[in-house]
């Protein structure tokens, strides 16, 4: 029983006595907590879960753990890290921190083996998860997953037919064939091997052509435009065109045996080629018509392309390449040689997957290079428009970057080149990682013409003779003499510098001396430190009782440690006692969400104990609330008396992941414990009993848990909120809470959205200090 009357300090219309049902009316009141409409969902806490998903996407030490710190605000600050833990290439670091809703950013800084730090801030948004990728340097956003094997031939997508069913005519030996369809789409099949077939011209609207037999030469096979047709090289076939006039998009060629053209090899329509194809003379397509290669293709002449093309296996052009249609684009998956030069024309687009080489490239006005494996130029590269390098490009002469020209470098990537003879246009870097513009000998002496910023982001540029101006980077581009940065050799990236070393691991958990809280014991390697928080109780479950939330006030801080695989490993907590508003003898504890079997090496410094009986780890405080402080601590003019901490510790035996367990608040509670019972526990809105529960008190007088959620009214109200300070200004006794913070009843309604920090805010029109206990 209470022995006090108390205000309805949430904003009730009405005040409870303890010892009486007389009801008071407060008329001055504005905000009727009765009247509040709180969105579903609504946890009534100040903080939020986010689970955060830190992967590694520095290569240099291969699959070696790296450190990863989470801070709630700039770590240069003095700001101590909320989370830390380990993770590498392979494994990304899982962890889930309890933030307080009033942070917006939060800040990661990733230590690698050898020491060396980088930071990277990143904007939190309203969803519970975040997913970030740190690194130092990496070898770009595309690879390969070997050094041994430089490409892959894709699977055909098809199976070649035979002549053995679904033929309407046979063709044996050199004759002359009327295509036209008249009669219908006719399939002929020719067989044998070492003859002729002469073709009539005709408008072809339907039809196959399939060769199964050997060296048969194809003589005049006009596809006019408009023509439809299919011709189909089976993989037992091999045919010669010759004087093969291919206009039509309509027509399709598919060859999975042997192709030989004697004159230039023209595509007007698509070619599928998942065969051998050799191209005596040009091989030339058509604007709109499109080759993929699942093969083997080799050009003995020049090639000017106005199609698209993929290669997924490997092309061979021994004259020069033309890429002229505007909106064409050309993608190398496998192995792309030219053995002449290379020519992007204006509104082109090469794309680069994998490898390639060229004897010389030029990328024109409006045209586009995408190279995200390894381009191999063997003389010189001509920038006038666009250049975007996710991994390695080597040229072996000169490189010239015209005042239209961009080299974006993305995220630890390396272009070298022997000589820079013109830089007139830009060089960028973007990623987190720095990428590297090497130049082997010298730059020309116009490199610093002009004016303004021509590096610009996270790039480093080198050249031996240090000529660069400094005027033309800004303030995170760098520029050095001494060979570069390291980049690690990949299998698309050659690499640069030397592999860093790392650092002393005295226990040799994987984890540095210098990251390592315990670099003598090899069980422990990290400490969580949760945010500093408050918890407010109402003891009157399942009774509303006055909403004052100052019967039980306990802030806590947290250390939970880990090892170098992120197990739970210990548990550190102290809470403190600031308010017992009220004569009930309450008990209070926290309960953890670990089986109690794992808990071993116990210790309280107050008495406090694992409690018998239960499921899960449920740790006691204290049980009679009245005899902690000397005085409430919640009447107005009265002095304060000190607060009263409590620490405890435990370790875990095969403990959860942090992802699992997480950094926050876990379950705190308080139960009535004046008549010597245990059960009428009073938790956190929609937080689970233990098993110690009595159950019969659910769903009874004001509790509406078996209908809305656990330890909610049927109005969504709670027992007990969560604030995110270890210092909070609770109201005095008879003092509305609403009436004393203003934007209380904002962030209610808005279901924590708005006002997140109407208890920390000492502005004008957020708090009346008068009515705050001991301001």
């Amino acid at each position: 029983m209470r022995t006090k009357f108390l205000s309805i300090v949430l904003g009730l219309a009405v005040i409870v006595a303890s010892c009486t049902s007389e009801l008071i009316v407060d008329g001055t009141k504005t905000n009727d907590i009765n009247s509040l409409v709180v969105p579903a969902g609504f946890d009534w806490k100040t903080s939020r879960d986010v689970n955060f998903n830190i992967s590694i996407s520095d290569i240099r030490f291969k699959s070696a753990l790296h450190v990863v710190s989470v801070y709630g605000a700039d770590p240069t600050t003095g700001a101590v890290a909320l989370s830390k833990g380990a993770a590498s290439i392979s494994s990304p670091f899982l962890t889930k921190i309890s933030i307080p809703s009033s942070v917006k950013e939060v800040y990661f800084v990733k230590t690698a083996p050898d020491g060396t730090k980088i930071t990277q801030k990143v904007a939190l948004t309203a969803s519970s998860s975040l997913t970030v990728s740190l690194g130092t340097v990496s070898s770009g956003r595309f690879g390969v997953s070997s050094d041994s094997e430089k490409y892959v031939t894709a699977a055909s997508s098809e199976t070649s037919p035979d002549c053995s069913t679904g033929c309407d005519i046979s063709v044996s030996s050199g004759t002359t064939i009327d295509l036209n369809n008249s009669t219908g789409s006719k399939t002929y099949c020719l067989t044998g091997s070492d003859y002729t077939v002469n073709f009539n011209p005709n408008t072809l609207n339907g039809g196959t052509l399939r060769i199964c037999g050997t060296n048969i030469t194809l003589n005049n096979l006009n596809f006019n435009s408009g023509a439809k047709y299919t011709v189909i090289i089976t993989s037992k076939g091999s045919a010669n065109f010759s004087n093969v006039n291919w206009n039509s998009a309509d027509v399709t060629v598919k060859n999975f045996g042997t192709l030989n053209s004697s004159g230039n090899l023209i595509v007007g329509g698509t070619f599928y080629n998942y065969g051998v194809v050799n191209a005596n003379a040009e091989l030339q397509s058509r604007s709109g018509s499109n080759i993929i290669n699942e093969g083997q293709i080799i050009v003995k002449g020049s090639s000017p392309l106005d199609g698209a093309m993929t290669n997924n296996a490997e092309i061979t052009f021994n004259g020069e390449v033309r890429l002229n249609s505007s909106g064409q684009t050309v993608t190398n998956n496998g192995k792309m040689t030219a053995v002449g030069n290379f020519i992007i024309n204006s509104s082109t687009t090469l794309t680069n997957n994998s490898y390639m080489t060229a004897n010389s490239m030029q990328i024109n006005s409006s045209g586009i290079l995408n190279n995200k494996c390894q381009l191999i130029i063997k003389t010189d590269l001509g920038v006038d428009k666009t250049i975007n390098n996710d991994s390695y490009i080597s040229v072996g002469g000169s490189t010239r970057i015209n005042g239209s020209g961009v080299v974006n470098l993305f995220n630890g990537a390396l272009l070298v080149t022997n000589s820079l003879s013109t830089y007139d246009g830009k060089i960028t870097g973007t990623g987190s990682n720095y990428s590297l513009f090497k130049v082997l000998t010298t730059a020309g002496g116009n490199i610093n013409n002009g004016g303004g910023q021509k590096l610009t982001g996270t790039v480093q540029f080198s050249e031996p003779s240090d000529a660069l101006k400094a005027s033309f980077l800004d303030g995170t581009a760098q520029k050095t003499k001494d060979g570069g940065i390291y980049i690690a050799k990949t299998a698309c990236n050659e690499g640069n510098g030397t592999e860093p070393v790392a650092s002393n691991d005295s226990d040799k958990d994987g984890i540095i001396d210098s990251e390592d809280a315990f670099p003598n014991d090899a069980s422990k390697a990290f400490i969580n430190s949760s945010a500093p928080s408050t918890v407010a109780f109402e003891d009157q479950w399942p009774n509303k009782g006055d909403y004052d939330l100052n019967d039980v006030v306990l802030s806590y801080r947290y250390q939970i440690i880990t090892n170098s695989s992120n197990i739970v490993a210990q548990v550190k907590a102290t809470y403190t006692l600031h308010a017992t508003g009220g004569s009930i003898q309450n008990g209070a504890g926290v309960q953890f969400n670990i089986p109690a079997g794992k808990a071993t090496n116990f210790t309280s410094n107050t008495g406090g104990s694992l409690e018998a009986g239960q499921d899960s780890v449920v740790v006691i405080l204290f049980k009679n609330s009245i005899g902690e402080l000397a005085a409430w601590n919640t009447i107005a003019g009265q002095s304060p008396v000190a607060s009263k901490s409590y620490s405890f510790s435990f370790d875990v035996v095969g403990g959860p992941s942090l992802g699992a367990f997480g950094v926050g608040s876990y379950n705190p509670f308080i139960w009535n414990n004046s008549n010597g019972t245990r059960g009428k526990e009073t938790h956190l809105l929609g937080k689970n009993p233990t098993k110690l529960v009595d159950k019969s008190f659910f769903g009874t007088i004001d509790d509406s848990s078996l209908t809305t959620a656990l330890y909610s009214t049927s109005t969504r109200l709670p027992w007990g909120i969560e604030v995110s300070t270890e210092n909070f200004k609770y109201p005095s006794e008879l003092k509305n809470i609403t009436q004393t913070y203003f934007k209380f009843a904002d962030w209610a309604t808005s279901g924590g959205k708005s006002s997140v920090d109407w208890y920390s805010n000492v502005s004008e029109g957020y708090r009346n200090n008068a009515n705050i206990f001991n301001p």
